[in-house]
């Protein structure tokens, strides 16, 4: 097995389509969808105060991947080893 260098591989464009489709389909009312988004990044509020919930389910979903995109690397935990 060959070895792996220290650089993580970036996340596949079709991958961030996927999850904002899963985002906004998990829940079908979207107070819950906006509760669930709240609880899932309450860790991270610098993302949250940027979020716009007047929006569709789809809209908000598509921003909040957006920002994840930007900074990916900040964002994205690596596996443990």
């Amino acid at each position: 097995m060959a070895a792996q260098s220290g650089a993580a591989k970036k996340i596949h464009s079709d991958a961030y389509g996927a999850l904002i489709e899963a985002l906004t389909t998990i829940n079908w009312n979207k107070i819950p969808f906006e509760q669930d988004i709240r609880r899932r990044l309450r860790e991270h509020p610098e993302l949250l105060v940027r979020l716009d919930f007047t929006t569709t389910k789809r809209q908000t979903a598509a921003q909040l991947v957006h920002m994840l995109m930007d900074r990916e690397s900040e964002y994205r935990t690596s596996p443990s080893s």
